[in-house]
């Protein structure tokens, strides 16, 4: 589990999902929607309304089950609230949630 922060409001960050991870969950810890992608520059605008982009709703832990990252992955992340706060948790194996 990695604590992360928002230091700035509407501005694309990124995190790295190792390689091997087989399970993701994300704990949104604020009170404002986390926006996130694998996509870079779509998360930074909060009206960007595509299909690239998950929101996680104030207060939601979501859990995306079976992933297989066999590479690194970057993770871009934004939201409107500075000093956003999420857990992002991965797991070498899958997630019997």
């Amino acid at each position: 589990t990695a604590p992360f922060t928002v230091t700035a409001a509407d501005t694309q960050f990124s995190l790295t999902i190792p390689s091997g991870t087989q399970g993701l969950e994300i704990d949104n810890l604020s009170g404002q929607p986390l926006r996130i992608s694998f996509v870079t520059g779509v998360v930074a605008a909060p009206s960007d309304t595509t299909l690239k982009v998950i929101k996680i709703e104030a207060g939601v832990h979501k859990n995306f089950g079976e992933v297989n990252f066999s590479a690194d992955a970057t993770l871009y992340y934004a939201s409107s609230l500075l000093n956003h706060r999420f857990d992002v948790i991965t797991r070498p194996e899958k997630c019997e949630c």
